[in-house]
């Protein structure tokens, strides 16, 4: 699937799952909604779940006939717009988000106010990969960067991520198992910033969707070293994947859901389907990262970001 098609795949399967959401709050109280919806965006714009939100709000705000606004909450690792939506449980905030946000704090059982159980998706939604880009000239593709990790200390390579305790912050710490290597990571606020960051030269890699990178790998400003998908993206062919360059341990896709409050009434979720930690990526989030939370746990981390 390519990166357009992926995007409106995403904006259609949320809308239909946020459209029930709404359609289901209708069904409970007749005057809803009567104003503004907030779609939130747990990370900062820029990033391939923001660019989705911004697809789905004016459709739904057609098809709602209130205005739906896209609110960007970043922040540590996504728990700050998370605990944010499950604040008002009233139908008015909706979250766009999976295990991006969900997943490697709660994995590693560190309290942040809320539960994994707190919140209830409405079903997977779309998978995205993760790619490993670093500006063109840095190496001269991913054989090189193993070697470079191997020759080199630990903590020599600096790594970006888009925050500390997200997805690529856990995914730095667990390729640099793979590779038997130590990366330095260097947390930014959202993907746009750490991609920059590599492109830049202030980092010697950086870790973020594929999504977020490819505008800049088909112009040639950004080399991807790799993808984490099972197979090669569609939009970046000559890409490949980890696991076919012998690291399947390596393989990692982001889930993305539409995920409430699960204190939202019951006739909400009775009109939806049924809705639980299970049927939800929840399930998926919880299986992917408590694996994996040593890694997370001895990831070296920078407490600022490059400025």
């Amino acid at each position: 699937m390519t990166i357009a098609a992926y995007l409106r795949s995403a904006s259609r399967r949320v809308l239909v799952a946020l459209g029930s959401v709404c359609l289901a709050f209708g069904a409970a109280a007749q005057k809803y909604p009567d104003h503004q919806i907030e779609l939130v965006v747990p990370f900062a714009p820029g990033g391939s779940t923001d660019a989705m939100a911004r697809l789905v709000a004016p459709k739904l705000s057609r098809q709602l006939g209130v205005p739906v606004v896209v609110v960007n909450k970043p922040g540590a690792g996504g728990t700050i717009g998370t605990a944010y939506v499950l604040a008002a449980p009233d139908g008015y905030r909706i979250m766009t988000g999976g295990n991006s946000n969900l997943g490697p704090v709660l994995a590693l059982g560190e309290s942040v106010g809320y539960r994994l159980g707190d919140v209830a998706g409405l079903g997977l939604g779309t998978t995205n990969p993760l790619a490993i880009v670093a500006r063109p000239e840095r190496f001269a593709d991913f054989g090189g960067f193993v070697s470079e990790v191997g020759s080199k200390p630990a903590g020599a390579l600096t790594a970006a991520s888009w925050g500390l305790k997200t997805p690529s912050h856990f995914y730095i710490a667990l390729l640099g198992q793979q590779l038997k290597g130590e990366f330095l990571h260097v947390p930014f606020d959202g993907g746009a910033k750490a991609m920059l960051a590599a492109m830049a030269g202030q980092v010697d890699f950086a870790i973020v969707t594929v999504a977020t990178a490819l505008t800049n790998v088909q112009a040639g400003k950004l080399k991807a070293l790799a993808v984490t998908s099972g197979a090669r993206s569609l939009d970046l062919p000559s890409v490949p994947t980890v696991k076919e360059l012998g690291y399947p341990g390596a393989s990692m896709c982001l889930s993305t859901d539409s995920p409430p409050a699960r204190s939202c009434p019951p006739s909400v979720w009775n009109c939806c389907g049924p809705a639980s930690p299970s049927s939800s990526t929840t399930l998926s989030t919880r299986r992917a990262f408590a694996r994996w939370a040593p890694s997370l746990r001895s990831c070296r981390a920078r407490p600022t970001t490059i400025s």
